[in-house]
């Protein structure tokens, strides 16, 4: 259930559904592929809050089981095979450099590895890896390895199951990020290498990829909230709280590119393309007169049967990148 067999590779399905699950909100996307790939239909239920623990454990499931179901139900729904992602300190996320050596010595290695920083038994998780990239000059493999504690991952899966919802798998956040380029080719002017940022509501994502390879995946523990509630002198204070989130991602940023680039001198990334709750105000500006790099907000179009798109927010980023698993 848990692994990256189709990191770049997609499946030959002609549909997809993605649905992640942040504190604030279930998302929903459904691709479907004709001569391209394109949104068909997305959907969204918000959560009350206290639905997760602080590691990410579910400690409400019957209301996100209430709205799970509700999301299914609005949509309308016809294929029950979905795929969605854990978040959370017992999701272990760790990119590496290993030797050159057999598929038989490198599985032994990735285990010996994983031992010294995952703080779990392995045999209390579920945990897989790809190779992102094989450098021969340098004799050398880039591995991404992601680990889940099984107790999490069945809760996911009881989850959607009572829910009448069939999970052909569960994935990490930045493995769903690492998937956009596939479908925005089309409406992005993509100059790799990029920087893909996801600011969640738990978390903020850091993904690094050019058109076939991943050179760096990274958690940031950095969460944003959008509250449009309160009155106009608390919503100042929330701004400002809101830029200064913003410039202590665009420093991990910058600290995160000069380690890729301390690695390859020739390595430079282009540009910066952010997504998640976080990107739905003003944050490409800010992030524009922070980061010395072109910063643009993502750019998701939802085609409507006369062939027309409009844009979506950038919180479906995720749920997206899910769905892409799935279509050809």
């Amino acid at each position: 259930m848990f692994n990256f067999s189709k990191l770049f590779s997609l499946s030959k399905k002609k549909k997809g559904i993605g649905i992640s699950i942040s504190r604030s909100s279930i998302c929903m996307a459904e691709l479907f592929k004709n001569e391209s790939i394109f949104l068909s239909q997305t959907g969204e239920i918000e959560l009350i809050p206290g639905c997760f623990g602080e590691n990410g454990e579910i400690i409400k499931p019957d209301e996100i089981y209430r709205a799970l179901l509700e999301l299914t139900e609005i949509t309308g729904i016809q294929n029950r095979q979905v795929v969605t992602a854990v978040h959370g300190n017992m999701v272990f996320i760790r990119q590496f450099f290993l030797p050159l050596m057999s598929e038989k010595e490198l599985a032994s290695a990735v285990v010996w590895e994983a031992e010294s920083w995952i703080p779990f038994d392995l045999n209390d998780v579920e945990m897989d890896y790809a190779v992102t990239n094989i450098d021969e000059e340098n004799a050398q493999v880039n591995v991404l390895v992601a680990a889940v504690s099984k107790s999490l991952s069945w809760q996911y899966y009881d989850l959607f199951t009572s829910c009448g919802l069939e999970l052909t798998a569960i994935e990490v956040e930045p493995v769903a990020i690492a998937r956009l380029p596939i479908m925005l080719g089309e409406k992005h002017d993509f100059t790799f290498p990029t920087a893909l940022v996801d600011l969640g509501d738990h978390y903020t994502n850091l993904v690094v990829v050019s058109k076939n390879e991943v050179h760096l995946m990274r958690t940031i523990p950095m969460e944003f909230e959008v509250n449009n509630k309160e009155d106009n002198i608390v919503k100042l204070s929330v701004d400002a709280e809101y830029e200064d989130k913003l410039k202590e991602v665009a420093f991990e940023i910058e600290r995160s590119l000069k380690y890729l680039q301390s690695r390859s001198s020739v390595f430079s990334v282009n540009q910066v393309l952010i997504s998640g709750i976080g990107a739905d105000a003003d944050a490409e500006k800010v992030l524009n007169g922070i980061i010395d790099l072109p910063v643009e907000t993502l750019r998701l179009g939802l085609q409507e049967f006369d062939g027309d798109y409009f844009l979506i927010p950038p919180k479906f980023g995720i749920a997206a990148g899910l769905a892409l698993r799935e279509v050809e």
